[in-house]
């Protein structure tokens, strides 16, 4: 995504509006940065948090007991 950016900034390209979560456009930015294009402003679509559903699954408790599970299993195999 970030070198596409880079391309749409070579091309003339001002501002850059990425949809996603927050580190994409923090990623986006940086490498516009690095590139030279300090200029081209980075926007998300949302101020708000987006969320990662893998992030939220993982904090689950669905998802601790499926590990708490696993790891008797595996301490079994030893």
């Amino acid at each position: 995504m970030a070198d596409r950016a880079v391309k749409m900034a070579e091309a003339g390209c001002k501002y850059i509006a990425v949809l996603g979560v927050d580190f994409m456009s923090e990623n986006v930015g940086a490498i516009l940065d690095q590139a030279d294009f300090k200029k081209v402003g980075v926007y998300r679509m949302s101020n708000e948090l987006i969320g990662c559903s893998l992030v939220d699954a993982a904090g689950s408790l669905t998802y601790m007991q499926f590990w708490r599970q696993l790891q008797i299993h595996l301490l079994h195999c030893m």
